[in-house]
């Protein structure tokens, strides 16, 4: 996993603006339990553009990996506000299952039935919200449907569920025997990857208190940290971006297909009214 993190940081050397290269080596750091680096790529994303919605979203994703669901509530629905939208949504059901609000998560659970009916939702983020809710047998059976329509996101599956604390999508879906046998028919390795030791629970969560600091937190400072960091990049020249790593090329090519804007009545351009 050296090697991964190492091209990510590369990426990152040769771009270090580019908000797609950041979401990119955050996942990277945050499936290889690099929290530190992880959290340090979520606030740089927030400085860069507090309006892309993608940072907001990176950052709930490394709370849930640690278990803290209703914390995570917060960056998602910032994230949905900001213009994002399928997965966004999707991580945010899981988050409100997780956090016992379970009819918040049927509300989005409908949202993406209607999306699925009306044009394209990805099954794996159908059994995201199932696995939120703790019905394992829904969770599964639409892990089915995603290697049947051969969903993207079942390449990160096994990353997801043991990052940090490996409870991201709660505690009971990794222990289920189908668990493995989704990942031996998606060819993914069913033994867990030997990283190096994490933080403590506690200083996980100093470190993410920080984050959510962020999100409350918008101000005339950040704006201008921001120009203070652009204003210093721009005065260093850019090396031109020639034969980017093909995984970070394919991921962001993935990125973008999976978040394609669906076609919006106007329900759609609000996710989280309520049905």
């Amino acid at each position: 996993m050296e090697a991964e993190v190492a091209e990510a940081k590369k990426a990152l050397e040769l771009d270090p603006l580019s908000i797609a290269v950041n979401i990119v080596a955050g996942f990277v750091c945050l499936f290889v339990d690099r929290m530190d680096d992880a959290l340090g790529l979520v606030q740089q994303m927030i400085e860069l553009d507090p309006n892309a919605p993608q940072g907001y979203w990176v950052g709930g994703s490394l709370l849930m990996a640690n278990g803290r669901y209703e914390e995570a509530v917060g960056p998602l629905k910032k994230s949905l506000t900001l213009g994002d939208n399928q997965m966004a949504l999707a991580k945010l059901g899981c988050a409100y299952g997780l956090a016992g609000r379970h009819d918040e998560a049927l509300k989005i659970l409908d949202q993406l039935f209607e999306m699925r009916a009306r044009q394209y939702a990805a099954p794996f983020n159908m059994a995201r919200v199932y696995a939120g809710l703790g019905d394992n047998d829904k969770a599964f059976e639409w892990m089915e449907k995603a290697i049947e329509e051969h969903d993207a996101d079942l390449v990160f599956l096994n990353r997801y569920v043991e990052a940090g604390a490996g409870v991201y999508f709660g505690k009971s879906f990794s222990s289920d025997s189908r668990y493995q046998d989704i990942l031996r028919r998606a060819g993914l390795p069913t033994d867990k990857i030997a990283l190096e030791p994490t933080a403590s629970s506690h200083q996980e969560e100093a470190k993410t208190q920080v984050f959510n600091a962020n999100i409350s937190h918008q101000s005339s400072e950040t704006a201008s940290s921001t120009e203070s960091t652009i204003d210093r990049i721009k005065n260093h020249k850019l090396l031109a971006l020639v034969g980017l790593l093909p995984l970070i090329m394919v991921a962001v090519g993935l990125f973008f297909f999976l978040n394609r804007p669906p076609v919006l009545n106007e329900r759609d351009t609000n996710p989280l009214q309520p049905l």
